[in-house]
């Protein structure tokens, strides 16, 4: 596992090392359980990654005041 956390910092240089770690960790524990062990490293991988990109996305998105996401309501509230 060592080695997929150190391919995704490099990959994810912008996101921090722990939350690297943290979701390759989370990744591997639910494959804890798994009977058929040799894809394991393969499958958490390739899930981190996945985690990791939408991590990236929402980071850029905050970035750029939320594009892409809806606009704030900015109507008046009605008075009763």
């Amino acid at each position: 596992m060592a080695d997929i956390e150190r391919r995704l910092t490099k990959t994810y240089g912008h996101l921090s090392a722990d939350l690297v770690s943290a979701t390759v960790h989370e990744t591997r524990l639910r494959y804890r359980d798994s009977r058929i062990r040799d894809y394991i490293p393969l499958l958490v991988e390739r899930r981190a990654r996945a985690e990791l990109t939408e991590t990236s996305k929402r980071a850029v998105r905050g970035q750029h005041g939320g594009a892409g996401a809806p606009a704030p309501d900015t109507t008046p509230a009605a008075t009763a």
